[in-house]
């Protein structure tokens, strides 16, 4: 009883956080290096990206970076993903354990956009060009006095090209995850704090959330349930649940769902995700599904190494 009255008391803190400044219709006008705001991890968007409550892995430089406090081994990792139309986005992340200290994480981020075929004011075909972005992140998470809190932050340089124009930005992610229980844990994160670039805001978002892990079945497999909130200042807010199931020690199912409180005029599937993980020894490979409607699907890849 104890346990769903905290679960209950965690949606109604999520609920109205979620409806904080919710439009109508979705823009992202007035914001820029929207991309930016884009967390990597095939295991994370298979969940519905509600990942701010658990960020377990190296990923969570991405997602929460109080959680690198949690790191147990060295980790390297390798993203892909097929995104939008011919964008594809890669990134590279490696965790380092620092006993006491907590744990440090590196990553860079690459955004290729493609060949986009360039036209003038009138219409004609000119020259073609490309667009793309580079990320380089150092984060770091440790526990704090209050038992069984971490705090975490993460630096970050950005740079856009699109064409001749180049654009540099600098900006930081903080993060809180709280152990409040063996199996429930509570976690919070601000991305993409910075000053105006090219005279607009950095796309930010803020996050919220929490895990809850219980064993199901004879097997003792265990069964976390996820549910977070994002809010993207002057683009959507969010509801994010996700749920994974592992059986024995070599397989994962994923699901999730996001479910938009603004009107991105989508058709088709959206929102819904999954996945799948598996496990060979020290190495964990992860698959993600993520459709976008009429936009297309994305295919995202994993690859994790941890020693």
């Amino acid at each position: 009883m104890k346990t769903v009255v905290i679960i209950v008391c965690v949606m109604l803190f999520l609920i109205p956080i979620s409806g904080y400044s919710v439009q109508n219709t979705l823009s992202a006008s007035g914001v820029a290096m929207p991309s930016d705001n884009q967390g990597m991890s095939a295991r994370a968007r298979s969940l519905g990206s509600a990942f701010v409550g658990l960020a377990d892995d190296s990923s969570a430089i991405y997602w929460n970076p109080a959680g690198l406090s949690n790191l147990q081994y060295f980790e390297i990792a390798g993203h892909y993903n097929t995104w939008l139309v011919d964008a594809k986005q890669e990134s590279v992340v490696i965790g380092f354990p620092l006993g006491d200290f907590g744990g440090l994480g590196f990553s860079y981020y690459l955004l290729d956009y493609g060949v986009i075929e360039g036209r003038d004011s009138t219409g004609v075909q000119v020259s073609s060009y490309t667009a793309g972005m580079t990320t380089m992140t150092l984060g770091w998470g440790c526990s704090m006095l209050v038992e069984g809190l971490s705090l975490g932050g993460a630096l970050k340089t950005t740079q856009q090209t699109l064409a001749e124009a180049k654009y540099t930005a600098m900006s930081f992610d903080v993060g809180a995850l709280w152990m409040m229980t063996r199996t429930l844990s509570l976690g919070a994160a601000y991305t993409n704090i910075s000053s105006n670039v090219g005279g607009s805001p950095k796309a930010s978002s803020i996050r919220v959330g929490g895990a809850y892990a219980l064993k199901f079945g004879k097997k003792d497999a265990p069964l976390i349930l996820l549910l977070s909130s994002q809010i993207d200042p002057k683009g959507a807010q969010r509801i994010q649940t996700g749920l994974e199931y592992v059986l024995g020690s070599f397989l994962a199912l994923r699901g999730g769902y996001q479910m938009n409180l603004t009107n991105n005029q989508l058709k088709g599937l959206a929102g819904l995700t999954c996945g799948l993980g598996f496990f060979i020894g020290d190495l964990e490979i992860d698959y993600a599904f993520v459709p976008f409607g009429d936009l297309g699907d994305s295919h995202q890849a994993s690859l994790s190494y941890r020693f």
